[in-house]
């Protein structure tokens, strides 16, 4: 089974895989740009090479349907920022 994590990148989006994974899940995480995040929670977790890494823009509806159809599941757990 393929699941979609939007927010990998976030504390809660580097935990969930660990769990998925081990369940034998492929897991699918995305980040605004995936070629410049570094993903840093997910390589201190050393899960980094078990997830694919996508682009996608939680605002941009093509970015999320082209990700979306690779996914049984989705799981959105981009937090928001206050920039006040």
């Amino acid at each position: 089974m393929r699941t979609l994590i939007c927010g990998v990148g976030v504390q809660d989006g580097a935990s969930l895989p660990i769990l998925l994974l081990e369940d034998e899940y492929e897991v699918i995480g995305s980040s605004r740009d995936a070629m410049t995040t570094s993903f840093s929670n997910l390589t201190n977790l050393v899960i980094l090479d078990k997830v694919i890494a996508a682009s996608m823009a939680i605002s941009d509806f093509h970015s999320i349907r082209q990700n979306l159809v690779k996914a049984e599941y989705p799981w959105n757990l981009k937090t928001r920022r206050n920039f006040d």
